[in-house]
């Protein structure tokens, strides 16, 4: 059996937007990035958090620390 690549969406994304500070560049170098993954892993599960992840239940304090998202950055359809 072929292995699986487990990506974290966010992190893949914020790679980029720390690298450009530019949105839309932002967007492309990910996609670009998944397109060249799926041709390495065949088999491969994109993770995303939803609006409100439970973690922020289990641990009050998760990601107190993070800075709110730069203007320009949208949450996924159904999430903003």
């Amino acid at each position: 059996m072929s292995p699986i690549l487990l990506v974290d969406l966010s992190a893949l994304f914020y790679r980029y937007w720390h690298a450009t500070k530019d949105p839309h560049q932002s967007y492309e170098f990910t996609i670009d990035h998944l397109t060249e993954l799926v041709g390495t892993y065949p088999r491969m599960v994109i993770c995303c958090e939803g609006r409100r992840p439970i973690r922020f239940e289990w641990v009050p304090e998760y990601k107190a620390n993070r800075e709110e998202k730069p203007e320009g950055v949208k949450e996924s359809p159904g999430h903003g």
